[in-house]
């Protein structure tokens, strides 16, 4: 896990099709391009770890790979992590916001929350899972200012409201796997930052606590149930996302470390392959743009 992985990945990932990609990989890819471009926008080196140029163009071939496939997706889950990445994609790397790709977002956006809620026609009740990742794209949809009275803020409330009531005194949710537990905890903690109306922060610590205590990074990776992937990421993510949570970069890079071992033993370019790499990117590029803006600091005084 060096800066040399990036620079002998990149060429790698630039040769994966998004026509070709499952609507996971898609996901994946567009996890490690926006990573990718964070650092070579900010602080990178020109050119050390790729050009603009080129981060550019995969994010926008990624986005309309996404966007023209993301209302077709059976699977509410994915279809939810494919809209967030849309939203990833489109507003939350440095260059300029495209107008034409927000409201591609919030097309999509609206649509999954739509479909999920009923409004437009009647639905079965969707799972566990399925709730957390519509909750994340009803508050990517809402933010910065929804109206008081906006059907899905209230949505969005009702589901918060559940979740904290059905939290036991130890931070767990009885019957739920750690895998949802965690994206619940990411998707209370994102919505409190966004809407601090909504905050709970005493209980995102203490269902946080809870799971940290649980989930454990494992040592063997080729002793592993690659059904455990996905909490691990869940992981990674709540212990990077601050906020009500303090920051925990040594768990993320001992999951990010795992990833990277866990990929060299699997098939390259399947979906698993693909998810491991992204992290280990993401992982990557935060280690190497957090040295640079320190050295950058020291010069300065």
């Amino acid at each position: 896990m060096t800066p040399n992985y990036l620079k002998k990945m990149l060429p790698l990932l630039l040769g994966a099709d998004p026509a070709q990609a499952t609507n996971v990989q898609l996901v994946s890819l567009a996890k490690a391009f926006a990573a990718g471009y964070g650092l070579v926008s900010s602080v990178a080196p020109a050119g050390e770890f790729g050009t603009e140029e080129t981060y550019r163009n995969r994010i926008d071939s990624l986005f309309w790979a996404l966007s023209e496939r993301s209302e077709h997706e059976p699977d509410t889950a994915i279809r939810s992590r494919m809209v967030h990445a849309m939203y990833s994609l489109a507003c939350e790397t440095v260059f300029s916001v495209d107008l034409r790709k927000k409201n591609c977002c919030y097309r999509a956006a609206d649509a999954l929350v739509r479909d999920f809620v009923g409004v437009v026609g009647a639905r079965p009740e969707n799972g566990l899972f399925q709730q957390a990742g519509v909750c994340m794209c009803a508050a990517d949809l809402l933010y910065p200012a929804p109206a008081a009275d906006d059907e899905y803020l209230l949505f969005l409330k009702r589901q918060m409201a559940g979740w904290t009531f059905a939290l036991d005194a130890d931070g767990c949710w009885p019957g739920v796997s750690s895998e949802v537990a965690l994206e619940r905890i990411g998707v209370m903690n994102r919505v409190a930052w966004m809407f601090p109306d909504l905050e709970n922060d005493a209980v995102i610590r203490r269902a946080t606590g809870y799971y940290r205590r649980c989930v454990r990074v494992p040592a063997d990776p080729l002793n592993f149930d690659e059904g455990y992937l996905c909490t691990l990421g869940r992981m990674y993510e709540v212990a990077l996302q601050g906020n009500a949570l303090p920051v925990d970069k040594p768990a993320a890079r001992r999951i990010a470390r795992f990833m990277y071992d866990y990929s060299l033993t699997l098939p390259v370019r399947g979906d698993a392959w693909y998810y491991c790499t992204s992290y280990v990117i993401h992982c990557i590029a935060e280690s190497i743009g957090a040295r640079l803006e320190a050295e950058m600091e020291r010069h300065i005084a």
